[in-house]
């Protein structure tokens, strides 16, 4: 069936590319657990402004933009996920992570590619992360991640949406 967009292949990240354009050396933090990717809209605020002569307000005033994001939990991540999300360090012989004093944000790149159909390439997303609270026998050691589309900060666009053929494949013509 044309358009029909199903599954997560890969969620990818790469460093920002010079000049704010898309990142090319692509990366991924580990397995996406299964059903956790979310599109979050974010409809533009409104603040509502009323007199004290009338009920109905008399002006509506934009506060915010409409804004775009996702959330997803990254499944068993290991210590160099961790520290693509927060910085710190990865000790080499034991494999443990330190985090660094102050956590910030990252800024990458993203690109999610569907099993097939309609994905996403970011141009430059904020990611945010925490560890997931269930921890234990039932559950394997998870990582949620919010990302925030942020504006290019150049002429292209903040997003768009490539089609993918079946697997993954990006289409680029007649099939």
């Amino acid at each position: 069936m044309e358009g029909l967009t199903n599954g997560i292949h890969a969620v990818k990240f790469a460093p920002i590319g010079a000049n704010g354009t898309m990142g090319t050396d692509f990366f991924t933090f580990g397995l996406t657990e299964e059903n956790s990717f979310k599109i979050v809209p974010n409809p533009a605020q409104y603040e509502e402004k009323k007199s004290e002569e009338k009920s109905a307000p008399t002006a509506r005033i934009k506060t915010s933009e409409a804004s775009l994001g996702f959330t997803f939990k990254i499944q068993n991540p290991n210590g160099e996920a961790m520290k693509k999300l927060w910085g710190g360090t990865v000790d080499a012989t034991t494999k443990k992570y330190t985090p660094p004093k102050v956590i910030v944000p990252a800024e990458y790149s993203m690109s999610v590619i569907p099993f097939m159909g309609y994905g996403f390439d970011v141009v430059r997303a904020q990611v945010t992360a925490d560890f997931n609270p269930d921890y234990g026998r039932a559950s394997l050691l998870g990582i949620d991640v919010t990302i925030t589309i942020l504006d290019s900060g150049s002429d292209a666009a903040n997003f768009e949406t490539p089609f993918y053929k079946e697997g993954g494949v990006l289409f680029t013509g007649t099939p």
